[in-house]
């Protein structure tokens, strides 16, 4: 017989007492009685399946001391990492740092309507960010025009052109700056529409005939300009929106012609197309600074004023024309009128609304391997009409020269030492940046630069020096031959290790020669020193159809000329596999005989608190596991929003798991689930730790994250996002860090180790190829060959496992060629967990697509779903799903068996304890 629950009690008192009340108001006793069930129905569903009410009252909680802690020093490191990720692009006749106490006239929509964050899964509340005026009012001491920004809000604001102040609110929390998170409407607002620049030059403003420009002329020399685009999971940027819009052209011009100092600030997560800026010779500064967050913009103001030198340096590539890349041809249709065809590359032979494809035809020449490589080796090509700031550019109020002082190679590691010295006359941070180029031979595609390692130097002060060591391990600079050897091989010749300043400009540089070649396969050089076991092919199913890139260039190429024809139609193997069914206990060899115990009572009931720090393979975890119940092992795998599941009997707790990438983050739907509205400080957007090129702060972000999510009562952290910027398109690019994997890789594994090591499991995310939001949820077919997709997709994974230590992994909506993300065994289980060696829990994305089937998930190695539509049912979607399937004579087996794997994958990762302990 079920147990009875307290708390359904509830369900029975709501009708006690709304009966008698009906029945007075005149009600026969059957129409008091069916209204009061109508009535019990909701408010049991609000109050007991939905816990609304706890999630109100921790609405209305007040802050504790250790959550007040912890938000001072998030705000404090969120501060640190913009002053080291922003990024100084230009900066002729030294127009920058102004000195504090300079007037300044600040122009731009931007400027007042900042773009802090972006929306979808990483949105929080932006009203508690520092605004821009505020910040180069405190942080710079700038005395700015206030007739300008008066004239700014009064526009924004009723769409009046006055510069009086009216009286409101003061111009830098105008209500209606929410950023790109919670901009209302059916898409967001990924790009404002300027001021008419005409405002700016009408004679009626001012009792004295003159316009503003004018007045902002003769108040100050200079004119800054903000330029913002947003950013959101579920869309693109349409092309256009890279470029420079009517209205800022305008503006431009304008400032151009009234000013010699227009100082330009990029608030965009991705790169714009800036090449027309050489027509504005009066923009003497350019500052990058992506996504501020909470404090980036009080980090701005130092910049500005000198307080801090930038030391930041670029993590994508900037280019003139976004489709010069050949990964552009190969994302989206583009329409005569500008937009995205979101129905591009859909399989003809398929349903309507599902089965698209997408092909990584440019194989691995994505961002500056592309640019650099072809502006090497192809003498037809111009890199200066194609290339505006390389990948690892950036300027400083300082100057640094750097040095080798010692190389060599010894048992497979290549020393290499670096003299920095600040020969300039302000104190400042180098960058130390060391690439490879590997011998070409035309067997395996290779770039001719590849970043090896970087490291940013501590503060020097002028004339100080220091020396950067590195140490290289020779299989670092193996490619991996899916073709011949299906395996990393390091081919024989010159191996060149360059000093950089960029990916573009080399110091100086050293050789290594190899005499003989390294195949890292078992039955020749074996397997490389971080792999468990020796990789292989796993993803023949993903090849891309027709030629991928090579250094031939073709313009041909699909990669430049777009998916052939014979992409369009599916092969019945490939329509097969979209159908495909769960696997039977007969088709994975299974008897009767098979079949697990579950639910067993130990001599000694073992509790879960036993199992923190017990390792992986000890056979205690196997007893332990054993003593969950197949319900319990379903409700536990199958139930997991933005949580997993507690089993008080085992003394197993509920753990939260918000979302983020750029925060801690509860929003209306996680936050209701959770029954906790904590919400954490936004930090500046991924890509901008990425251009600190700093570990240090990586790991100063994670350990401020990780004691933060501990305070609001969290336990985990849908974090940090993997994904590469294969293209400056998608909106969602602000949320993942780089167009480099081993950039990526390093600053993420140093964000994992600081989260975790305050008890927060990270769970890396979306693994993998989830590079474009369109028809990502509609059967996304990701074609990618295995050379691509092991040195540039899985890159940033890899390391963020291997060197991060991360106990969670999320996978991604897309297929890998014809099957799931969610549901590859090669991928979760041949590459994660035999090849890495990854211990800890596998979970989908937001399981609630047709093609993301819960079973198909478990068989493959997965272990938990984001049942987001079950967490407001009580979990009664997927768990349902997972306990029949236990309960099926044809898969009894195979789900009982993975239903323990995936039990203890899930509990072993949870038991993390603090680094302390």
């Amino acid at each position: 017989m079920k147990k009875f629950k307290p708390r359904n009690l509830l369900f029975f008192c709501i009708q006690i007492i709304c009966f008698p009340i009906f029945v007075s108001a005149g009600l026969s006793v059957f129409a008091a009685l069916l209204v009061a069930l109508l009535i019990a129905g909701p408010v049991y569903f609000i109050c007991v399946v939905l816990r609304l009410p706890q999630w109100l009252i921790s609405k209305k909680k007040k802050d504790t001391d250790e959550i007040r802690q912890s938000r001072i020093e998030a705000l404090d490191t969120a501060r640190e990492i913009a002053q080291e990720g922003i990024v100084l692009l230009q900066n002729d006749a030294e127009v920058l740092p102004i000195s504090k106490g300079t007037k300044l006239n600040v122009f731009g929509r931007c400027s007042i309507q900042s773009f802090y964050n972006g929306s979808g899964s990483a949105a929080a509340d932006v009203t508690k960010c520092v605004p821009l005026i505020s910040a180069l009012e405190e942080f710079g001491k700038f005395e700015l025009n206030r007739e300008l920004l008066n004239l700014h809000k009064n526009y924004i604001q009723s769409g009046n052109a006055s510069v009086a102040d009216n009286g409101q609110e003061d111009v830098s929390v105008v209500k209606i700056n929410k950023g790109g998170a919670e901009f209302l409407g059916k898409r967001p607002d990924l790009i404002l529409e300027e001021l008419p620049t005409d405002i700016f030059q009408r004679t009626d403003l001012f009792e004295d005939g003159r316009s503003m420009l004018d007045h902002a002329e003769a108040f100050s020399e200079y004119a800054v300009m903000v330029i913002g685009r947003g950013g959101a999971e579920g869309f693109e940027l349409k092309a256009d929106n890279l470029k420079l819009s009517i209205g800022e052209k305008k503006l431009l011009k304008a400032l151009n012609q009234s000013f010699e100092k227009v100082i330009l600030i990029l608030n965009t997560p991705n790169p714009l197309e800036l090449g027309e800026l050489a027509e504005y010779p009066s923009v003497k500064g350019v500052v990058w600074m992506g996504m501020p967050g909470n404090t980036g913009f009080q980090a701005l103001a130092r910049i500005l004023c000198g307080t801090v030198n930038p030391s930041g340096r670029l993590a994508d590539t900037w280019v003139k024309d976004s489709f010069s890349a050949p990964a552009a041809n190969n994302f989206q249709t583009l329409k005569s009128d500008g937009t995205w065809d979101e129905k591009s590359f859909h399989l003809e032979n398929y349903k309507e609304k599902q089965g698209y494809f997408l092909q990584y035809s440019e194989n691995i020449y994505v961002g500056y391997r592309y640019y650099e490589t072809r502006a090497l080796m192809d003498d037809r090509y111009s890199y200066e009409d194609e290339v505006m700031w390389p990948f690892g550019y950036g300027l400083s109020y300082t100057e640094f020269t750097q040095k080798i002082t010692d190389f060599q190679e010894t048992d497979g590691i290549i020393h290499l030492s670096v003299l920095v010295e600040n020969t300039g006359e302000k104190v400042g941070k180098e960058v130390v940046q060391i690439y490879s180029r590997p011998p070409y031979t035309g067997r395996i595609e290779k770039s001719s630069v590849n970043l090896a390692a970087f490291e940013k130097t501590k503060m020097l002060a002028p004339g100080e020096t220091t020396v950067v060591e590195f140490h290289i391990p020779v299989e670092e600079l193996a490619s991996f031959d899916c073709e011949q050897e299906k395996a990393y091989v390091l081919e024989t010749g010159v191996y060149e290790i360059h000093l950089m300043k960029n990916a573009h400009e080399s110091i100086e540089k050293r050789d290594w020669t190899l005499e003989e070649p390294l195949v890292y396969r078992m039955e020749k050089d074996g397997v490389r020193s971080t792999d468990r076991m020796v990789a292989v092919n796993r993803f023949d199913h993903a090849k891309t159809m027709g030629a991928d890139l090579n250094r031939t260039w073709d313009q041909e190429s699909p990669a430049f000329a777009g998916p052939p024809a014979a992409c369009y139609h599916a092969s019945e193997k490939t329509l097969q596999s979209l159908e495909g069914t769960v696997k039977t206990d007969a088709q994975a060899g299974y008897g009767a005989s098979d079949l697990p115990q579950t639910g067993v009572k130990l001599p000694q009931k073992i509790l879960y608190f036993e199992m923190q720090g017990v390792p992986y393979d000890d056979v205690k975890w196997d007893q332990f596991i054993s003593q969950l119940t197949v319900g319990e092992m379903a409700n536990l795998c199958g139930n997991g929003a933005w949580h997993t599941e507690k089993i008080k009997r085992l003394g197993i707790p509920k753990k939260l798991m918000p979302d983020g990438s750029t925060c801690i983050c509860s929003t209306l739907f996680s936050g209701i689930v959770m029954s906790n509205a904590g919400e954490g400080v936004i930090y500046p957007c991924p890509v901008v730790l990425a251009s600190t090129w700093n570990p240090e702060m990586g790991q100063a972000m994670g350990e401020a994250v990780g004691k933060e999510a501990r305070s609001l009562g969290y336990h985990g952290w849908y974090a940090p996002a993997m994904n590469c910027h294969r293209t400056p398109f998608n909106a969602r690019n602000f949320e993942y860090y780089s167009e480099d994997g081993v950039l990526a890789g390093k600053m993420a594994a140093q964000v994992v180790q600081g989260a975790q090591g305050q008890g927060i499991i990270c769970f890396l995310k979306h693994f993998v190829l989830n590079e474009r939001e369109s028809s990502g949820r509609n059967q996304l077919l990701t074609y990618c060959n295995e050379q691509a997709l092991r040195e540039i997709y899985l890159k940033p994974f890899e390391i963020a496992v291997k060197e991060g230590g991360a106990r969670g992994i999320m996978t991604s909506f897309n297929y890998i060629g014809d099957r799931w993300a969610g549901a590859d065994e090669g991928l979760l289980e041949g590459v994660l967990r035999k090849e890495w060696g990854f211990q800890g829990v596998v979970s989908t994305d937001a399981c609630v697509y047709p093609h993301m089937d819960v079973k198909k998930m478990l068989i493959a190695g997965g272990d938990l779903s984001l049942d987001s539509l079950g967490g407001f049912v009580g979990g009664n979607i997927k768990r349902v799903e997972l306990l029949k399937a236990a309960k099926n004579p044809a898969t009894k087996v195979i789900i009982t068996k993975n239903l323990q794997r995936a039990s203890k994958n899930i509990l072993y990762a949870i038991a993390l304890k603090l680094k302390e302990d």
